[in-house]
């Protein structure tokens, strides 16, 4: 059996103003890094063997103080990165709903089937992170971290209980969010769900 501790990065202060971030590349705010160690010291017990993180500052920045307690090196994989929101990036989402009534509908009822202009699809964003989990199960033993975003998470929801994607946003993710997925093959059990360690 493989623990898999997956965990949404803590805040940005793009997250304050509930702006879309995908791909902009934006640190921790000071509320955020206080945020990751309080994370830090709640695994602090715990035997991980590995930390992975999407290649953006954000997750990176949460994983690394992660990681320091365990004597871990971080490893990055930008497979993991957050969905490329395109021109929706920096955009609240009242914004994008009033430029883009129709697709922001869409966005939400049939997120599969949804391209935001100029961003990623989700079903390219999808099949990369499914390639990058695949690997990380495929290596891993014991416990292991993977600290990514929002949509990343719930993709490996949907991947590892095989819940239709249909449902992903059913998940519920917010900032610093520690999930638990209990790995064994074909029944896999989820023993953790947005779990958050402080009142958002």
């Amino acid at each position: 059996m493989i623990k898999l501790i997956f965990i949404r990065h803590t805040e940005t202060e793009w997250n304050k103003q509930k702006k879309y971030l995908g791909k902009t590349d934006v640190a921790l705010s000071r509320k955020g890094i206080k945020q990751s160690e309080i994370i830090s010291h709640y695994l602090k017990g715990k035997k991980i063997t590995a930390v992975y993180s999407s290649g953006l500052k954000r997750a990176y920045q949460t994983a690394s103080i992660i990681a320091e307690k365990h004597s871990l090196k971080v490893k990055k994989d930008e497979r993991l990165d957050e969905i490329d929101f395109g021109d929706w990036e920096g955009m609240t989402f009242s914004q994008v709903q009033k430029k883009y009534p129709r697709l922001a509908k869409k966005y939400i009822s049939v997120p599969l089937d949804t391209k935001i202009p100029k961003g990623e699809s989700f079903f390219k964003f999808k099949s990369r992170i499914n390639r990058s989990l695949k690997e990380i199960l495929n290596k891993a033993k014991g416990t292991v971290v993977i600290v990514s975003h929002g949509g990343v998470n719930r993709v490996i929801f949907c991947d590892l209980l095989k819940i239709p994607f249909s449902h992903f946003w059913q998940i519920k993710q917010d900032l610093g969010a520690i999930n638990i997925i209990e790995v064994y093959g074909k029944n896999n059990i989820a023993s953790l769900v947005n779990c958050v360690l402080w009142e958002n």
